[in-house]
């Protein structure tokens, strides 16, 4: 018994120690980072994969792997590393979402860590967005030529109106600097609270201090995606513990900052769609799936349409990427198994229902740094979870 207690408290360290190298590595220089993350998600999948076979949701999770093989195979024939890492990852991410696994991990230390990073970051964000530390980031955060295409320079004030200037922070990109603190934000609130506290931390000085910081932080990368998003998280949280009519009020209140930080780029899309011209860049998505989707068609390619394999078109948001990847079945019973996960637990679609906001504009599960977090989360929520419903979390 003893043996079995100590093996079980190491894969608890050694879970605990994945989540932080990956929280670590969000901040780190190019290589670390990869370094980094790569090791939290070696760790997770030799501490985790003891935990993710259950009765209850085995036969979802392995049609779901079974109906995503077709497209992994096909992808092989152009072979890149890449593409296997996002199959395994994606392989994971569901293989996790178990609500009678025994993961557990240190929520304490996890969400202290996030909390210091988000603190650097911002505050990196903010020196480098006002002219300080661009020897630093010239250094030792590359500037590649994607990079080169996200230097903005630096502004003489913070407050130029939204996306009056947007600030990249450390990653040079703005969306990728909001893409970062959003998901550590998620992290740190599940983290932090459970379920039998959340209605009470969420309200304190503390959580909305750092919501502020956060929110002050997209709001200076400019990313209307993850504003979006971050938006739709709060009134989630705020309706999950305080009710409808605190929800309604901070809808309105939402609604009201989102239309005047965004007013310019509304008005201009009102402007384009009564001109018959819409070139927004969510219209511009949908043009090249919708292409992608009539260019199989015509060719009579159904398989790449319904089991994916195509990793080669520029989709520029998730949902494009996910229907190359995985194809129509495989993208359908990837969002079944984490639609079901949220449903059984209750509490988990405060977090999915932000991520899937996010990934109409931008790459959240096919994205590879991305998906380390998302895997974070979830291994902390299940942890959380687990701990709060002992009974039905243990009882096999």
């Amino acid at each position: 018994m003893k043996s079995v207690g100590s093996s079980k408290e190491n894969s608890n360290r050694t879970l605990t120690l994945a989540v932080m190298f990956i929280v670590v590595g969000v901040m780190s220089p190019v290589d670390v980072r990869t370094l980094l993350m790569f090791t939290g998600f070696f760790l997770i999948l030799v501490s985790g994969t003891r935990f993710i076979f259950h009765k209850e949701e085995l036969r979802l999770k392995l049609f779901f792997i079974l109906m995503s093989l077709p497209g992994l195979f096909i992808s092989l024939y152009s072979f890149e590393v890449e593409t296997l890492i996002r199959y395994m990852l994606i392989f994971l991410l569901i293989s996790l979402t178990s609500l009678r696994s025994t993961l557990d991990v240190d929520e304490k230390s996890i969400g202290n860590l996030c909390l210091v990073v988000i603190v650097l970051l911002v505050f990196f964000q903010i020196s480098l967005a006002v002219g300080y530390f661009l020897e630093f980031r010239e250094a030792f955060y590359l500037n590649s030529e994607e990079n080169n295409n996200h230097d903005y320079g630096f502004t003489q004030s913070l407050f130029s109106g939204f996306r009056g200037f947007r600030a990249g922070g450390l990653f040079w990109n703005p969306n990728v600097m909001a893409s970062n603190i959003f998901m550590l934000f998620l992290i740190y609130t599940v983290s932090t609270t459970n379920e039998s506290i959340h209605n009470k931390y969420t309200s304190t000085k503390k959580y909305i201090s750092v919501s502020m910081v956060v929110f002050f932080s997209i709001m200076l990368s400019g990313s209307r995606t993850y504003l979006l998003a971050f938006l739709s998280f709060i009134v989630l949280l705020i309706y999950q513990s305080q009710g409808i009519k605190k929800t309604f009020l901070l809808l309105s209140s939402c609604a009201t900052i989102l239309y005047a930080a965004m007013y310019e780029s509304i008005n201009s899309i009102f402007e384009e769609v009564l001109r018959g011209v819409t070139e927004d860049s969510l219209n511009t998505k949908l043009n090249i799936l919708i292409d992608y989707i009539m260019a199989l068609s015509d060719e009579n390619d159904f398989l790449p349409m319904l089991f994916g394999g195509r990793n080669n078109v520029h989709f520029d948001f998730d949902y494009g990427y996910l229907i190359g990847m995985l194809g129509f079945i495989g993208i359908l019973f990837f969002y079944l198994n984490l639609i079901i996960f949220s449903l059984r637990s209750k509490l988990f679609f405060l977090y999915l229902t932000p991520i899937m906001v996010a990934s109409v504009g931008n790459s959240m599960f096919y994205n590879i740094n991305t998906v380390f977090l998302i895997l974070s989360l979830i291994v902390v929520f299940v942890s959380n979870y687990r701990k709060n419903n002992p009974v039905r979390s243990e009882g096999e």
